[in-house]
């Protein structure tokens, strides 16, 4: 770019054509150079535009998992829906993951109540419809959370989504018709094993809700079903 700039200014310059001429020859000489050594990076190491980050941060970008072979601990769900979610049912475990899809321990499905009674004193009504229980068990294993840079385990009705509904809200009101002694609780920190009921407040007619557990595309999503 300097020389770009040098060869502008000198060309005014009848007695500067020479030195302008020069100038030229090195800025291109120098982006033939850059190209040649892109395309060879590209050839030798397999990297595509979507590895450029990960490379010059030594940043390691997990897997997409839609249409990608499933991660460890999801070989036994069988195969994914047409949308891309793994089946979870009662009993499953599956890997813990931090925001960016990388592991950090395991998480367990212990049990479905797709009509979950509230122990509250004061509950309130569904906001939705009616309340679904998912009891389960969070297990932070203190090197892989280490690994992903990754502190605490937090699970929420946020992470819970219906599939015919993206804008419907989980969480509603069951917060208050959870009693909190039977909790998730709200941090599992690496190395210690949680576990708890988890409350959302879902539809009359929903099936089937998502969890993503990770960013769009970066996250290995699960498919429950709550059907009463």
């Amino acid at each position: 770019m300097f020389a770009l700039i040098a060869a502008g200014s000198a060309l005014k310059q009848a007695r500067g054509k020479v030195l302008a001429w020069l100038a030229i020859a090195v800025a291109v000489l120098g982006l033939a150079i850059s190209i040649g050594a892109f395309a060879y990076d590209r050839l030798a190491t397999g990297r595509d535009a979507d590895d450029e980050v990960a490379f010059a941060t030594g940043w390691s970008a997990p897997t997409p998992a839609l249409g990608n072979t499933p991660a460890p601990g999801q070989e036994s769900l069988g195969e994914p829906d047409e949308d891309g979610h793994y089946p979870l049912a009662e009993g499953d475990p599956v890997p813990l993951l931090e925001p960016f899809g990388k592991a950090r321990g395991t998480v367990t499905l212990e049990e479905i109540d797709a009509g979950y009674e509230c122990g509250s004193e004061t509950p309130l009504p569904p906001e939705n419809d009616r309340f679904v229980g998912l009891r389960l068990s969070i297990d932070v294993d203190e090197q892989q959370a280490r690994q992903a840079s990754s502190d605490g385990a937090v699970i929420t009705p946020f992470d819970f989504r219906d599939p015919r509904d993206a804008e419907l809200i989980l969480w509603g009101n069951s917060y208050f018709c959870l009693d909190h002694r039977f909790g998730l609780p709200d941090t599992v920190e690496p190395g210690e094993v949680g576990s708890g009921w988890l409350v959302l407040d879902v539809a009359e007619d929903t099936e089937t809700v998502t969890w993503e557990m990770a960013l769009p595309n970066r996250g290995l999503p699960y498919a429950v079903d709550v059907d009463e």
